[in-house]
């Protein structure tokens, strides 16, 4: 027997989930959200044939012990609407603060290095794009160290992201100077696709990285791009994850937020060097939180 169309979702059912999804990711799904986690909810109740959201919330506690099902849950409630040089306004300031400068030092130094973070990767034209710039602007790429880790929660996502593949539709922005240079034309079954030239995949990592959880590595990084991610934290994850993100940048290093986004709240930790780009300023205690504002 196959579930009703639409299911309805009890206060109990949806604070139950809500709870569930904030203690697994950090998104804080409010009361005006109700419908968004019951439409994105209920392929799931359907793949399951449940009748009711308590059955589902049921399987997620007591009957997933290797957390295939939490991971699918995830990958379901998690926004991914991204682009290649979305806001592109930050590629170029990358490639004036620190790609530039970068150039010039890398006269003194046998094996010079760059490591770059995207943050809420979703399905790769971020990380994609920063190693376009990379490309782009640096002097002999190929004599860099160069690595740029792209995380997600997503798995779906990951998994999109690291086969480089994209349809023609997803590169139509891009000059066709920069297609022709840094992708590959796909053929047969592939035809109306490309794909990321391998030069550029191989300079990123893909990594199921939680940013609510302890992050499995203490890099420093030359450049932070976390855009449009933490608008779904409430104010506590986001001033924790803000703090963090301050300790793993280099001195001179950028972190890039989204359009939407302001970290003058955390004016003590970031200061701003750009549109939504920011620069952390040097460790002080104790910090004062009494102006703190959310994002």
């Amino acid at each position: 027997m196959l579930p009703p169309a639409d299911v309805p979702i009890t206060d109990a059912e949806f604070a139950s989930l809500r709870d569930l999804v904030y203690a697994q990711t950090g998104i804080s799904l409010r009361d005006p959200k109700r419908a968004l986690l019951k439409s994105r909810l209920m392929k799931r109740l359907r793949h399951y044939r449940y009748e009711h959201f308590a059955q589902y919330y049921d399987h997620l506690k007591n009957h997933d012990p290797a957390g295939c099902e939490l991971q699918a849950m995830i990958n379901a409630v998690t926004t991914n609407k991204t682009s290649f040089f979305r806001e592109e306004h930050h590629f170029a300031f990358l490639a004036e603060r620190i790609l530039a400068p970068a150039n010039r030092l890398a006269l003194q130094a046998r094996q010079p290095s760059l490591r770059i973070w995207s943050a809420g990767c979703s399905s790769g034209e971020e990380p994609y794009s920063i190693a376009i710039t990379l490309a782009t602007n640096l002097d002999r790429l190929a004599a860099w160290d160069v690595k740029i880790l792209a995380s997600d929660i997503d798995t779906e996502m990951l998994e999109k992201a690291r086969t480089g593949i994209y349809s023609k539709e997803a590169v139509s922005a891009l000059p066709a100077s920069a297609v022709k240079r840094h992708f590959l034309r796909g053929t047969g079954q592939y035809a109306n696709c490309v794909r990321v030239k391998p030069l550029l995949r191989n300079l990123v990592t893909f990594a199921r990285i939680n940013l609510v959880e302890p992050w499995p590595f203490r890099a420093k990084f030359d450049a932070i791009f976390c855009r449009n991610v933490i608008i779904y934290f409430d104010h506590d994850s986001q001033q924790q994850v803000l703090e963090r993100f301050a300790q793993c940048l280099k001195p001179e290093g950028l972190f890039f937020a989204g359009h939407s986004e302001s970290l003058f709240w955390l004016d003590d930790l970031f200061e701003p060097v750009g549109h939504t780009a920011y620069r952390a300023r040097p460790a002080k205690s104790p910090r004062n939180t009494d102006r703190v504002r959310p994002l």
